[in-house]
């Protein structure tokens, strides 16, 4: 696989590889992207807490008990 960089990106990763805490531009890269995945995880959970709120303040929501039980059956986990 072939990756073009903007001269920008180029330089950045260069300065990373001469601070020696990668032995690889592949190794910075594939840390980018599990860093890039765990943001885009913390994104998705922030935007469905928010959304739970809302349901909340209009009113629909359910006993927490309904809720945790629905959790413990979908996971398999012993009541």
């Amino acid at each position: 696989m072939t990756i073009d960089l903007s001269p920008a990106a180029a330089k950045l990763l260069d300065e990373q590889m001469a601070r020696g805490k990668f032995s690889s531009p592949s190794e910075i890269i594939e840390q980018a992207l599990q860093l890039f995945a765990a943001q885009q995880n913390e994104a998705e959970s922030l935007a469905n807490f928010r959304q739970s709120i809302t349901e909340m303040e209009a009113g629909q929501s359910r006993p927490a008990n309904e809720a945790f039980a629905e959790i413990r059956k979908k996971h398999g986990w012993a009541d």
